[in-house]
């Protein structure tokens, strides 16, 4: 660009019109090359702050989604346990609502799983981490063990064998509660196709 300069000033007979026209030329495309860079930069960060809050908003949203299902499935716990309660000082109210939160939640896993994990992520969301998540208590049960350990509330004496055979039995129905819960899945999957085509062929 000096060169340039230095060579309009000196040429005699004033300057060549083309090497002004050049040097105009040059001095545009620079300018238009920034303003287009800067642009690029600007259209980048604009990208980016508009994916972030696309990301915070679906966030908020599955949010709500957990809270909205975990209220419902907490009030549905505190009804159940409080209409079956404890029997034989064991807290049976806990123990039936683990073991049918477990088979719900198998059947709910096994039965979304044809669709993919994005398919059904509000489903998911809203009854299993939500619902099922606010119905099932692994803290309740702790307590209960250890009441029944130590000897309950009223602090009587209970067998310690009483305390170790309801944690064991919450674990094994709750486990087994979960097979049946995938295998009604699969069993009703299966039914699906035969009842379409019985359907189709009338």
């Amino acid at each position: 660009m000096a060169d340039a300069i230095e060579r309009i000033r000196l040429r005699k007979g004033g300057p060549d019109r083309s090497l002004i026209g050049a040097v105009v030329l040059w001095g545009v495309r620079c300018v238009c090359d920034a303003s287009r860079g800067s642009a690029d930069a600007r259209g980048r960060r604009m990208s980016a702050a508009r994916r972030a809050s696309r990301v915070r908003a679906a966030r908020l949203a599955d949010a709500g989604l957990v809270a909205l299902g975990g209220a419902c499935g907490t009030l549905a716990r505190y009804l159940l346990d409080a209409a079956i309660g404890d029997r034989w000082g064991i807290p049976l109210g806990i123990l039936a609502i683990n073991v049918a939160g477990a088979y719900l939640l198998g059947l709910l896993a096994e039965g979304l799983a044809p669709g993919g994990s994005d398919r059904w992520r509000a489903t998911r969301l809203l009854l299993g981490t939500g619902v099922l998540g606010g119905f099932t208590t692994y803290s309740a049960l702790a307590v209960g063990s250890a009441e029944l350990l130590l000897g309950g509330t009223s602090g009587s004496p209970v067998d310690p064998g009483l305390a170790v055979g309801y944690g064991l039995a919450t674990i094994a129905l709750g486990g087994l509660a979960s097979w049946l819960g995938i295998l009604t899945a699969q069993a009703l999957r299966r039914g699906r196709p035969a009842r379409a085509t019985r359907g189709s062929a009338a």
